[in-house]
């Protein structure tokens, strides 16, 4: 999950909080972009939010020279934390909080349910038992 503000934007209307349930975020000028900017020299994926572990990175387009990342110029890949502001032209966006989304298999997730119908529930086993699959 990562949640972001967009504080200063070309289009005012992209200002607010955006929240995400993935790991990995994209802002820029393409569609496939989550976090959208028409404004000149944006290109798709100028840069992307990438959550490895328990920390979260800034990582730049190969053909960006340069974002500030609270007023300072990074011109690689940067760890990031809550609060921190990248600059990119006119738009500004504001790291909020983040979190790893664990991505579970079906098979996982199914026996997580059933684990918990057997400690919660333990008369819908019988039920769950007769249906034909």
């Amino acid at each position: 999950m990562i949640e972001v503000d967009i504080i200063n934007s070309s289009d005012h209307n992209r200002v607010g909080r955006y929240t995400f349930q993935k790991n990995k975020i994209s802002f820029g000028s393409g569609g496939s972009d989550e976090l959208l900017e028409s404004e000149s020299n944006i290109i798709p994926e100028h840069i992307n939010f990438e959550i490895v572990d328990s920390k979260i990175f800034l990582n730049i387009h190969n053909n960006v020279d340069y974002v500030l990342v609270n007023n300072k110029r990074t011109t690689a890949k940067k760890f990031l934390k809550a609060g921190d502001v990248i600059t990119i032209l006119s738009s500004q966006i504001k790291l909020i909080t983040f979190s790893k989304n664990i991505i579970q298999t079906r098979k996982d997730f199914l026996n997580n349910q059933v684990e918990q119908i057997k400690e919660n529930s333990p008369e819908l086993l019988s039920v769950l038992r007769s249906i034909d699959v």
